[in-house]
């Protein structure tokens, strides 16, 4: 046997308008409506839109270090020679402080 029940019983909206009263006294309260997360949308915005502007920077550098360390690695005596690492240990930390 089917019974037959009213969804909006179980609804947590509110079906009525608030009275001025109410509305007064939630303010008094401080439940007013904030966008908390606008600081934050607008935030990732901006991070977005730097890194969509620097974008090509970050790939010609990475582009220009991995042509750099497969040139070095195509002369093994003077990648394993104390100049060839000094060599990429200064590329590295001249990229990295780039970007």
């Amino acid at each position: 046997m089917l019974k037959y029940f009213d969804l909006q019983l179980f609804s947590e909206e509110k079906t009525e308008q608030p009275t001025s009263k109410k509305i007064k006294d939630t303010r008094e309260k401080g439940q007013i409506a904030q966008s908390k997360d606008l600081n934050g949308a607008l935030s990732l915005l901006a991070v977005f839109a730097t890194l969509s502007f620097l974008s090509q920077f970050y790939i010609d550098e990475m582009f220009g270090f991995y042509r750099f360390a497969m040139h070095l690695s195509e002369d093994t005596s003077l990648l394993y020679s104390g100049n060839g690492i000094n060599l990429l240990w200064q590329e590295t930390v001249l990229l990295i402080f780039k970007l």
